[in-house]
């Protein structure tokens, strides 16, 4: 889920959406009614920023609208006056019939000029920093471009887009959780995307980094787990496997991956999978989390955590996707360190979804 990081927003705009070139328009307080908007994409809410009404349409801002892309795999390069739109390799673009008419503000679709459109700066409501924004019926034009479907409603703008890639696959040295790491698919996992993101750190260092859950475990006289920690706090147990272990979730992998690759980690955590699958088509595997027979578990327990009760499956385990075709998907499987293995897709989709529809990569 997106979440609004004031000082960083603060900084990034001040430094690239103020005004360097052709003046935008600037209005006054007065002039400018601001009201909070919703984006969805794929049906999950992601931002809720602040837009106005003029001159017949809704201007959104720039900088939510460039996040919202991100999760699409769309990449963007903004210096206050032009924007370059850079689609993954697998998208289908219309070029066709290019109209971009007259306006101070560039905007380009995989190097060619596709719409000049107008801009206003105001302020952000919530970083207080000059933020630039543009008319939303500019961007549904290019969005339409892309195959990328979107709806407004005044308040809403809901993104969607089906998978163009039929199937998809990235080579990624895989590696083993064995036999060091018993409760180790998570960190091997994340190993094997570092390798991907051209930063490779070994298993054994994120191990020991990976933030952890001290809650010793408890039984009760029936010898059944009662008390524990909380995997979305930190690693539960011993993750060697010398004494109890469980795992971990995605919020505390992401948080690591966030320090290693700063900037870059995204959390796909309640993405849709076809989300998931254009992350792989895009060329960015995927950690998951799924369970050892990738397919969906009736074996659950309930213990009293830190925070309340943790719902756990000791068939959690957690992969790398690097690949996927129409009926199944490809994971490198640090159980045993197969690279490339074939699994079903809809099972894996179904175990996913049971595991809480985990899942993190980088941009």
């Amino acid at each position: 889920m997106f979440r609004t990081n004031k000082k960083f927003v603060a900084s990034l705009l001040i430094s690239s959406l103020i005004s360097t070139q052709l003046p935008l328009t600037s209005m006054a307080a007065a002039d400018i009614n601001m009201s909070q908007k919703s984006i969805y994409l794929n049906g999950k809410k992601i931002s809720n920023p602040y837009g106005f009404a003029y001159d017949g349409t809704t201007y959104m801002p720039i900088w939510y609208v460039m996040k919202a892309l991100e999760n699409l795999g769309i990449t963007s390069d903004w210096d206050g006056h032009r924007w370059n739109l850079t689609t993954p390799s697998t998208y289908s673009v219309d070029l066709s019939n290019i109209q971009p008419g007259q306006a101070p503000i560039r905007i380009y679709l995989n190097g060619t000029l596709i719409q000049n459109s107008p801009g206003i700066v105001k302020n952000d409501p919530y970083s207080g920093a000059p933020t630039t924004f543009v008319p939303i019926w500019y961007i549904m034009k290019i969005l339409n471009r892309m195959n990328v479907e979107s709806d407004w409603d005044g308040t809403n703008w809901n993104i969607t887009q089906n998978v163009s890639a039929k199937s998809a696959f990235i080579n990624v040295p895989a590696a083993s959780q064995d036999p060091e790491l018993y409760n180790g698919c998570e960190v091997t996992s994340l190993s094997m995307l570092l390798s991907a993101a051209g930063h490779p750190v070994d298993k054994m260092t994120l191990a020991n980094e990976i933030p952890k859950d001290p809650t010793p475990i408890g039984y009760d006289s029936n010898g059944n787990i009662v008390s524990w920690g909380d995997p979305n706090v930190g690693f539960v147990g011993d993750i060697t496997g010398k004494n109890p272990g469980y795992g971990v979730y995605h919020g505390p992998v992401y948080r690591l991956l966030n320090t290693i690759l700063p900037g870059q980690a995204v959390d796909l955590t309640g993405s849709s999978f076809d989300n998931i699958l254009r992350y792989i088509a895009s060329g960015k595997p995927v950690v998951a989390w799924t369970t050892v027979t990738f397919s969906p578990t009736s074996s659950w327990v309930t213990w009293q955590g830190p925070n309340g009760p943790v719902r756990a499956t000791f068939n959690e385990h957690a992969v790398l996707i690097v690949g996927f075709n129409d009926k199944q998907i490809f994971i490198n499987n640090p159980l045993d360190g197969t690279a490339g293995e074939a699994v079903d897709r809809n099972q894996f989709m179904a175990s996913w979804i049971q595991l809480g529809q985990q899942a993190v990569s980088f941009r």
